[in-house]
């Protein structure tokens, strides 16, 4: 065999794999962070919708149809 000095690499492994699955973990955590920011967005719409139809002082101005559908639509964005 041949002499090697302190710190020699003795071999070099193939990480290319490893790099792969690594980058293709970066995308689904990218993609979730998306995910995420779309439910926040959803929600925060979904509660300034459902407050507005619980601060509406004239009943005809939404139906409680709307309202339960607003407050429906909170709980869903909340889940």
């Amino acid at each position: 065999g041949e002499e090697v000095k302190a710190g020699q690499a003795l071999i070099k492994l193939d990480t290319r794999d490893l790099e792969a699955e690594l980058a293709a973990g970066q995308a689904r955590v990218t993609e979730a962070e998306a995910k995420v920011a779309v439910a926040k967005a959803d929600e925060t719409r979904a509660l300034r919708n459902w407050e507005f139809a619980e601060k509406v002082k004239d009943a005809r101005a939404i139906s409680e149809e709307e309202r339960v559908q607003r407050e429906t639509a909170l709980g869903m964005a909340r889940a």
